[in-house]
């Protein structure tokens, strides 16, 4: 749902009656898909591969220690690219289906996904890099350099006037996907298993 900061930062919008809870349960009667197993499902295979990654608070890297959930937004975000150059419809029903498809039925094409969101999570947390998060204007001068309440905003990510930065990576990223490597390149290789029938 794009909410890394809230997510990192707070637990109460998710319990029942939270706000984020709300729109997740409520989404059926605003014209959405109720949350399913299948969503269930697809949650606990992003999750499992973020711990196979190592993120979260055992990490081994620095910069996997605090963005778990900026991980699930950065792979959802190029997940969706994919599947709009596909011209499949990036709700969220259509994610599920494809995670689970990349998880089950492409170990490989889920490992390259899971590669360049690595690499953007990665490079967003190297100091020096030239769309680092320590060069985010907001980071700088609303946070003052505070990179856990950085991590915690609810704005993380969610536009090009909050994190310039990440929106630029998450770009360069997205175009590199196009490259063939070998034969094939990596948005292909998820493209193919996502658009597969089985």
């Amino acid at each position: 749902m794009g909410e890394c900061g809230i997510a990192f930062g707070k637990n109460p919008p998710f319990l029942p009656n939270g706000a984020v809870f709300k729109r997740i349960v409520n989404a059926a009667e605003n014209g959405g898909e109720p949350f399913g197993v299948d969503d269930l499902y697809a949650a606990f295979l992003l999750q499992r591969a973020a711990d196979e990654l190592k993120f979260g608070r055992g990490a081994t890297q620095t910069s996997r220690r605090q963005t778990r959930f900026l991980f699930y937004m950065v792979a959802l975000d190029l997940l969706k690219d994919v599947m709009i150059r596909a011209n499949l419809q990036a709700s969220n029903r259509n994610c599920t289906e494809a995670i689970v498809k990349l998880f089950l039925n492409g170990p490989d094409a889920a490992q390259v996904w899971m590669d360049c969101a690595v690499e953007v999570i990665d490079t967003y947390l190297t100091s020096g890099a030239d769309d680092s998060i320590f060069e985010e204007p907001i980071f700088k001068n609303t946070f003052n350099n505070d990179l856990n309440g950085f991590l915690k905003w609810e704005n993380l990510g969610k536009s090009e006037q909050d994190s310039p930065r990440l929106r630029n990576l998450l770009a360069v990223n997205k175009s590199v996907m196009g490259h063939k490597i070998g034969s094939i390149s990596p948005r292909d290789m998820i493209k193919a298993v996502i658009t597969a029938n089985v």
